[in-house]
């Protein structure tokens, strides 16, 4: 969801994410740190406390900047 949600958000864009959490919740929550500058974890009152269900709400998406690899000109491309 966090690679689709970075090549269709625009800058500054918005997510809500909704997961159960489980063994990889912490690394996924530091990716999404890395790119919203804010981001809140919560679970709504009406889920059961036995409930894993976590919402992660991100604001204010960083848009990555491109990445421009070398390139070696030839003859034939110039």
């Amino acid at each position: 969801a966090l690679e689709l949600s970075s090549n269709l958000l625009q800058y500054k864009g918005n997510l809500l994410i909704k997961l159960f959490q489980g063994e990889y919740t912490k690394e996924l929550v530091d990716d999404i740190k890395n790119e919203f500058y804010y981001v809140k974890i919560s679970k709504p009152e009406s889920s059961r406390s036995a409930s894993r269900e976590t919402y992660i709400v991100c604001k204010g998406f960083k848009k990555r900047k491109l990445k421009i690899e070398d390139t070696e000109l030839t003859e034939e491309s110039a």
